[in-house]
C-alpha cells in the first residue's frame, strides 16, 4: 500500500498545530482513538464551522495523521495511531491535558492539608468558557468550621506560586462540610452552581457532601 503523506521532520508540530481547528480535531481524535467522524460530526463536536473543519481535515490527513474511509457519498475519519506524531507526541499531550490543574495544585499541595475534605473547580474553568487570563474558582470544603482561618492562611502562601506556575489567579471559597450541606438544601445560589457544575478535583464526591 502507498500512502501519500507528507511530514516535516523538522519543527513537524508548526503543521499540525497551525490553526486552532486542527488543534481541536486532534483533542478529540486522540481522546476518542478507536472511534470514526464524518466531517460534519467533528464540526459539531468541536464547534466549528463545516468549511473550517474540512480545511483542516484535509491537511491532517497530508500529513498522516488521520486516515479516511470513504462510506458512501461522506468521509469517515479516524486518528492514525501508528503515526510517529501520534505515538510519540500527540496520545500523551491530549491525554494529560485535562489533568493540569490538579496536577499544579497536587505540587504546590506537597502534604495536602488534613483540613479538607474535597476541593471543587466551578466558574468558566469548569463548564470550558474561561479566557486566558480568567481567575480559577476554587471551592476548598472543610470537615470542620474551626479549620477555616488556618486554611485560608495556607492558601494565600500558595496563591503567589500558583500564578507563577500559570500565570492565573485562583480565587478561593472556603467553607465547612455542614454549612456547605446546609446552604444547599436551602438552595443558596453560589452552593447549587457548586454543585451543579463543579468539577471535583480532590476529595469526596459532592453527592456526599450534601447528604
Amino acid at each position: 500500500m502507498i500512502y501519500n503523506w507528507d511530514m516535516r521532520f523538522q519543527h513537524p508540530l508548526d503543521d499540525i498545530f497551525r490553526t486552532a481547528t486542527r488543534v481541536k480535531i486532534l483533542r478529540l481524535l486522540v481522546r476518542n482513538s478507536e472511534m470514526i467522524f464524518t466531517g460534519r460530526e467533528l464540526a459539531r463536536n468541536i464547534g466549528v464551522s463545516s468549511s473550517n473543519v474540512n480545511l483542516a481535515l484535509s491537511a491532517l490527513e497530508e500529513i498522516g495523521v488521520l486516515h479516511s474511509v470513504a462510506k458512501g457519498r461522506a468521509l469517515l475519519y479516524r486518528l492514525n495511531t501508528r503515526h510517529i506524531l501520534c505515538e510519540r507526541l500527540l496520545h500523551d499531550l491530549f491525554k494529560k491535558e485535562p489533568g493540569n490543574l490538579n496536577n499544579v495544585l497536587a505540587e504546590l499541595f506537597l502534604n495536602w492539608p488534613r483540613e479538607i475534605r474535597s476541593v471543587i473547580c466551578y466558574g468558566s474553568v469548569a463548564r470550558g468558557e474561561e479566557k486566558v487570563s480568567s481567575d480559577v474558582d476554587l471551592c476548598f470544603v472543610t470537615h470542620n468550621s474551626f479549620h477555616r482561618s488556618r486554611l485560608l492562611t495556607e492558601l494565600e502562601e500558595v496563591q503567589a506560586e500558583f500564578y507563577r506556575r500559570t500565570g492565573n489567579r485562583f480565587s478561593p471559597y472556603v467553607i465547612s462540610t455542614r454549612s456547605f450541606a446546609a446552604r444547599y438544601r436551602r438552595a443558596h445560589p453560589l452552593i447549587r452552581k457548586i454543585a451543579s457544575e463543579g468539577l471535583l478535583l480532590r476529595g469526596d464526591p459532592i453527592g456526599d457532601l450534601v447528604k
